[in-house]
């Protein structure tokens, strides 16, 4: 019920984004909740946001010992953007996936795309054919996994197994 209420006030995206870019880049925590709660807000006016969020250009990828790199941080980031744009459930935004499926520089964010294009489309078997003719051969296997849910109950995960396992001609 609150995020309906939230999801009928367009104004918070602008009021988000801003606190978004107050956030010191090093706060990836604070950065990455902030996107994730305008995601699950699904306020139509946040997919240029998502999107300016997901084209942002990547630091390099540097070697840090056991802990996130700057990359992979950020690489977070847009996943999140990524989810967050699917679900707004808009055909543009199923465009959106679509172009991150096949262009994105970042596997995790290819990834996450694939996943989020898979769960949004309202035809799963036209879905993987789009990824599957618009990807190289090495993501092809994210097509064929079953996402579980944390509460998903057992017996619809077990369905969704067994009607993704059914492969295209």
């Amino acid at each position: 019920d609150a995020l309906r209420l939230l999801n009928s006030q367009p104004e918070l995206v602008p009021a988000l984004a801003e606190i978004l870019g107050d956030l010191p880049k090093e706060s990836y925590a604070e950065r990455i909740l902030l996107v994730s709660l305008i995601g699950e807000m699904r306020i139509p006016n946040s997919e240029k946001l998502f999107a300016s969020l997901i084209w942002e250009k990547l630091p390099p990828t540097t070697a840090v010992g056991e802990s996130f790199s700057e990359r992979e941080y950020e690489e977070m980031i847009q996943s999140q953007a990524v989810a967050g744009l699917a679900l707004l459930g808009f055909d543009s935004s199923r465009s959106a996936l679509e172009r991150i499926i096949s262009t994105h520089e970042a596997r995790s964010v290819r990834v996450t795309a694939i996943e989020s294009y898979l769960w949004v489309h309202p035809d799963r078997q036209q879905a993987i054919e789009t990824i599957r003719k618009t990807t190289p051969a090495e993501f092809h296997r994210y097509v064929d996994s079953t996402p579980y849910f944390r509460g998903m109950n057992r017996e619809v995960f077990n369905e969704r197994v067994t009607r993704d396992r059914v492969k295209p001609n």
